[in-house]
């Protein structure tokens, strides 16, 4: 075998041990999502524009995933005609997607590790596609490029679009199981942003306990909140409205690391029911969503504030009802929750007044022998 055969065997190994180890990965896969921007909302570059273009204007995003190939179409305010385009380019338009592969602000360019962007080159009369990668200090290293002469396709002369659609194959980022994108668009007097939207969605789970409580008095449900890290949503807990139960309304902030607890005080009155009662506990989060400023040097013209995504959920949340007498037989049985709840705040109490009788039983002692 000579050297010429045996390096290109070599080379076919290693083109196959590359392919097969990127075989089992994947990034996180979802159906359709969609999220919206406001209308008209553009950063204005150009002091002297008084409107922005319906070109620039992202109004909403699309995407799918299966976990090898993200697809994202941009929706923009403006019905795309080959009339339109041939009038706007004469400047230059972007439009594409930022990518936060590892949902981290503070690598790459103001958080972006990656953009694929699609680019009106007036000189050659074509579309230049590109991926990038984006470093803290604002370099770029092209991954690849094509370009082509039709972006619109000859539809457009009959049928308005108001959509550009990006496919990226996730392996060119190494399938990252948490990221984030943004969708834009840039002429040379505007820049629409979209915020950053989170991949996959945020999400949170609550575990309860289930105490029992006397009829007509309180007691109080423990809960612990379970949120995906990496955020600080603010959760709102509530119990909804029953007949003979009342509770008070709870606001809790999740750290970052995702994990945290509060207690949710339920009464009750004499008119509800003695035995197990199934409430359904609500909890709002609000998920703060960043805008990036894109990959620019900091300028205040690009700040935008953040937006919230609301996720809500409802789970039941059991209590049991007891009369009096139910409730001292249940504390007494050792087997009882309610007895084991206790337990040790009964026994400290014990041990203590024990101590006290004992010192003051001794004390009494000492005063006699003298």
């Amino acid at each position: 075998m000579d050297i010429v055969t045996s390096s290109l065997l070599i080379s076919i190994l290693m083109i196959l041990s590359i392919t097969l180890a990127h075989e089992g990965l994947a990034s996180p896969s979802f159906i359709r999502q969609e999220t919206t921007d406001e209308y008209y909302n553009a950063q204005i570059i150009d002091p002297t524009l008084k409107t922005v273009s319906p070109l620039t204007d992202v109004v909403r995003v699309t995407y799918v995933s299966d976990g090898k190939i993200l697809n994202v179409t941009i929706w923009l305010n403006s019905n795309i005609t080959d009339d339109q385009v041939l009038l706007e380019k004469r400047m230059m338009h972007r439009y594409g997607i930022y990518i936060d592969a590892d949902s981290n602000g503070v690598t790459g360019a103001n958080g972006i590790d990656y953009v694929l962007g699609t680019e009106w080159n007036p000189d050659n009369k074509t579309w230049i596609e590109t991926l990038s990668e984006l470093t803290s200090d604002f370099q770029q290293r092209i991954l690849y490029q094509h370009s082509y002469p039709g972006f619109f396709d000859d539809r457009s002369k009959y049928v308005p679009n108001k959509y550009i659609t990006f496919t990226l194959d996730l392996r060119a980022i190494n399938f990252p199981e948490q990221y984030k994108l943004a969708a834009f668009a840039f002429d040379i007097r505007s820049i629409d942003i979209t915020h950053w939207i989170p991949i996959p969605m945020p999400e949170f789970g609550i575990s309860m306990s289930q105490p029992s409580v006397v009829k007509g008095g309180r007691t109080a449900i423990d809960v612990q909140i379970h949120s995906t890290k990496g955020y600080q949503p603010r959760i709102y807990i509530y119990i909804e409205k029953q007949p003979g139960i009342y509770s008070t309304p709870v606001r809790l902030d999740i750290p970052s690391y995702g994990i945290n607890s509060t207690i949710i005080d339920i009464g009750t009155t004499e008119k509800v029911n003695e035995g197990p009662q199934t409430l359904t506990l609500i909890a709002n989060a609000t998920f703060p969503m960043e805008v990036t400023p894109g990959p620019y040097k900091i300028n205040s013209r690009f700040n935008k504030p953040l937006t919230v995504e609301n996720i809500t959920i409802q789970s039941p949340a059991k209590i049991t009802v007891m009369s009096f007498p139910e409730y001292i037989l249940a504390t007494l049985n050792p087997f009882s929750g309610i007895y084991q709840a206790i337990a040790p705040i009964a026994t400290a109490i014990i041990s203590g007044i024990t101590a006290i009788a004992t010192w003051l039983i001794t004390r009494k002692r000492q005063q006699k022998i003298k």
